[in-house]
């Protein structure tokens, strides 16, 4: 045995020792910190009775419950952060100070910024649509490069619900929706 472990047992057996004194001198309380003995004496009967195995198995059996909800929801949430990292187009308005927007207001310059993670000049059709009135703007465009954001920048019109689709091939890749509110009286970001 080496001098360390010899002086973490000593010390493990010191403070049990001391605690047990502490006890039986009546300076601690047992209601609040039983003796170790105690705690011996009492894991011993319920050992010998089947209560102690018993409760043990039970405790572990919901240790390893948990332990796979838990692993199933991580690995069920790890999968969908893959698939939307590993999603080859985006579509989102942002604003011009470059921050993704759901809200703007009337006036504002906004950005319909898409990307293709994979090709470079891919073809792609935007529609701008009006959920309140009924009229939309398609534009056509090419993917600047790979993972390279292609920004088409426009001003927010009037007040309205806004749905933005990207297209490729005819099929809907990317979809955006915010609101055009009110011009602000004070502050905002410049258009």
């Amino acid at each position: 045995m080496t001098a360390s472990l010899a002086r973490k047992i000593g010390s493990a057996l010191f403070i049990l020792v001391v605690w047990q004194a502490l006890v039986q001198t009546g300076n601690l309380n047992e209601l609040f910190l039983p003796a170790p003995l105690s705690v011996l004496k009492a894991m011993w009967a319920l050992t010998l009775s089947g209560r102690l195995p018993w409760a043990v198995v039970v405790s572990l059996n919901r240790v390893v419950q948990g332990f796979v909800y838990g692993a199933l929801a991580g690995v069920v949430l790890g999968l969908l952060a893959l698939f939307r990292a590993n999603k080859r187009f985006d579509g989102y308005v942002a604003s011009a100070s470059g921050s993704q927007e759901h809200v703007v207001h009337e006036g504002w310059g906004i950005d319909l910024v898409f990307i293709d993670r994979v090709h470079s000049h891919t073809p792609y059709t935007v529609v701008y649509k009006h959920l309140d009135y009924p009229r939309s703007q398609t534009y056509h465009r090419h993917t600047r490069g790979r993972n390279v954001p292609s920004v088409l920048h426009l001003q927010a019109g009037t007040t309205a619900r806004i749905d933005v689709r990207w297209y490729v091939q005819g099929k809907s890749k990317a979809r955006w929706t915010f609101t055009i509110r009110p011009r602000e009286t004070s502050g905002g970001p410049a258009a």
